[in-house]
């Protein structure tokens, strides 16, 4: 059998203790590092969602600016569309603004203005 010296097993044995304490190291981190994480997720998340709310919105409002002085006018006022609030005003003659809102809070998530002209100039 070999013949290990005092010195080399002292050796050994420091590198043992470096290695576990290393490795605490890491695990102390890694479980530093995952609320962190869990709240990144969370983040997108919610992101992602804010996103689709204000594409579906962004759609409705794409669809009201299609529409004749005819439909603008049978349509003045707040009223709700779907999960939002729908607010059409004319505050001049042929000039009209569209505003959806979060129905929930009633704050604004797009606006437009919009022009029209006697209908007999619309498409």
């Amino acid at each position: 059998m070999a013949r290990v010296s005092q010195r080399g097993l002292v050796r050994r044995g420091v590198i043992l203790l470096e290695s576990l304490l290393a490795l605490a190291l890491v695990g102390l981190v890694a479980t530093a590092l995952l609320p962190l994480a869990g709240q990144a997720l969370g983040t997108l998340t919610s992101t992602h969602e804010a996103e689709r709310r204000m594409l579906r919105a962004s759609a409705l409002l794409d669809a009201v600016a299609l529409w004749s002085s005819t439909e603008l006018e049978q349509r003045l006022g707040t009223r709700p569309q779907g999960p939002w609030l729908l607010t059409i005003e004319r505050p001049r003659p042929h000039f009209y603004t569209a505003t959806i809102s979060d129905s929930a809070h009633a704050e604004p998530l797009l606006e437009t203005a919009l022009f029209r002209g006697s209908d007999a100039t619309q498409p």
